[in-house]
């Protein structure tokens, strides 16, 4: 359903509507195109409701704007059947799996077991896709083949018969449930095509027989032997072909070639068991001798398969599946050097020290009392002015006049003869001549 849905929507983007691209529906993602109701809640209601015996579903309509074709009649046309064409394309790809699997069935015929579920998958593909090719070809709203039925009417007659897409999927389940040999009418072809399928794929496909305790006919016949506990080198030839027949029967086994072809040498043993001898006649061989031999080495072989599979069990349990412990690493070889290389080596790293660094330091004598002159200078001088002008020299000055400088600053403020301010944050000293105080 997934494909074919996405096939009307790559159809309708191809022929110039992008509605259902808009939307998202242009994707082979399934959760795009489950609808709750018709994929979901629907088909398990009918067939719980029929105990198993109806059930309908459907994916959730891919929404398309016909306007918007370039070509209206042959876009609807095109859109319509690009799900049908789609099932089919998957029923021919499918069929020539369900071929390819059988074959390869009959050349290893030791996957039978799987190559058997497979092949049942590749089966109702098959199938599947030709009930939705086919159904969808029933020409009742909303299903594909209306929207073709609808241009072949006349105008009149197509619009009335449009109406009936406003009642939805309720004309359908309506006739499907009231009359269904209208349905069977319409899957009459579905049916023949598969029929004409597996007659060309089937003779040349191999048989996959599904077993889940024998895997051959001699598997079968050994398992028959042990079960009476009789001896295998004198076998009662006529009580064995009868319990093999039955259980060929019981397995539905009957167009298995092995086993018939075990069954008939069976009955021929069996019949020629039965031929009177000639008394003295030493040259009589026993016909049971040669399905013996075959007994004893499939006993052998299948003993030893037995032995091969607990012990590939048992090496399971303690080592890992695959791994290989990985290599020792190799020991360093040893060292081997003379007094000389030593020495030479010694020198090498001697020589890459650096010699130690002396430093001296000189006191520098700081010039408060030069500072202080200076300062007093300026107060006498002026009322207000800034650090540069205190330091003297300009930028040029040196670290032991600013130092100076600023204990002379200092101490002329603790003696009260000048003023520090900073009118802003970060901004520049301000110097100002202190007011003196009146006399009390």
């Amino acid at each position: 359903m997934v494909a074919h849905e996405y096939a009307h929507a790559e159809a309708a983007y191809r022929q110039g509507d992008s509605t259902a691209y808009m939307l998202g529906r242009l994707t082979l993602n399934p959760l795009k195109h489950i609808d709750p109701f018709m994929t979901v809640i629907l088909p398990l209601f009918l067939w719980f409701q029929s105990h198993g015996a109806y059930t309908f579903g459907g994916a959730k309509p891919v929404p398309v704007n016909p306007r918007n074709y370039r070509h209206y009649v042959r876009g609807d046309v095109i859109v319509s059947l690009a799900g049908i064409a789609v099932n089919l394309v998957l029923f021919m790809i499918f069929t020539a799996l369900f071929a390819t699997v059988g074959t390869i069935a009959e050349a290893v015929p030791a996957l039978s077991p799987t190559l058997e579920i497979l092949q049942r998958m590749t089966f109702y593909g098959m199938w599947w896709n030709l009930v939705l090719a086919f159904f969808n070809l029933i020409p009742i709203p909303p299903l594909d083949g209306s929207h073709v039925f609808y241009h072949l009417l006349p105008p009149g007659a197509g619009i009335q018969y449009r109406q009936l897409q406003r009642f939805g999927f309720f004309p359908i389940l309506l006739v499907s449930y009231l009359l269904p040999g209208v349905v069977q009418f319409f899957l009459w072809p579905a049916f023949q095509l598969m029929r004409l399928a597996l007659g060309v794929v089937g003779p040349d496909s191999g048989f996959v027989v599904e077993l889940e305790k024998f895997s051959g006919p001699l598997d079968l016949l050994l398992h028959l032997i042990k079960e009476d506990e009789v001896d295998i080198t004198d076998l009662p030839i006529a009580k064995i072909a009868d319990q093999f027949l039955s259980v060929i029967a019981e397995l539905g086994l009957n167009q298995a070639a092995d086993y018939l072809e075990m069954a008939a040498r069976l009955l021929r043993i069996k019949a020629q068991m039965l031929l009177p001898r000639r008394l003295g006649d030493d040259e009589w061989e026993d016909p049971r001798a040669e399905l013996v031999r075959r007994l004893l080495e499939y006993q052998q072989i299948r003993e030893l398969v037995d032995w091969l599979g607990h012990a590939a069990d048992a090496r399971a349990e303690r080592f890992g599946r695959g791994y290989e412990a990985p290599p020792p690493d190799a020991p360093p070889a040893p060292l081997q050097i003379d007094l000389n290389d030593l020495l030479a080596a010694a020198e090498r790293v001697i020589a890459l020290i650096p010699e130690p660094m002396l430093h001296r330091v000189v006191p520098r004598p700081l010039d408060v009392e030069g500072a202080t002159a200076r300062i007093q200078a300026l107060l006498a001088e002026r009322e207000t002015f800034g650090w540069r002008d205190a330091v003297g020299g300009g930028p040029q000055a040196a670290l032991v006049d600013v130092l100076s400088t600023f204990i002379a600053l200092l101490e002329l403020a603790k003696r009260s003869s000048l003023t520090l301010s900073q009118p802003e944050p970060f901004g520049p000293m301000v110097i100002t001549r202190a007011i003196p105080r009146e006399a009390a």
